[in-house]
């Protein structure tokens, strides 16, 4: 079943399943700014057997809004893709599910 996570920036983390995808303005409300694909992610732990395809989303600008660093969700990135050169701020939603499920993101 395909599924949602908020890495929020306190470190806080929801996971919600999902019955459909996500719109536009769903994302929007969750990382609460324009939505960005973070780049070279697609894959996700969801549980301790389960690694998932998935699509990662930030706020487009929340380094310039002055969003505080995401250290759990850098972590993820950094760890999951081993690219470094940056850094995630604000709130972080992972969506993950089967290919055909992401294509309709």
């Amino acid at each position: 079943m395909p599924g949602l996570i908020i890495i929020r920036h306190n470190g806080e983390i929801e996971r919600r399943p999902l019955d459909h995808v996500p719109t536009h303005t769903e994302l929007h409300n969750a990382i609460g700014g324009y939505i960005e694909l973070v780049p070279y992610w697609s894959h996700f732990p969801v549980d301790d057997k389960t690694v998932s395809r998935c699509a990662v989303f930030c706020d487009e600008h929340g380094k310039q809004r002055g969003k505080p660093l995401n250290v759990l969700a850098t972590d993820y990135w950094h760890r999951l893709t081993r690219y470094t050169a940056d850094y995630l701020v604000g709130d972080i939603v992972i969506v993950w599910g089967d290919q055909a499920f992401l294509r309709r993101l």
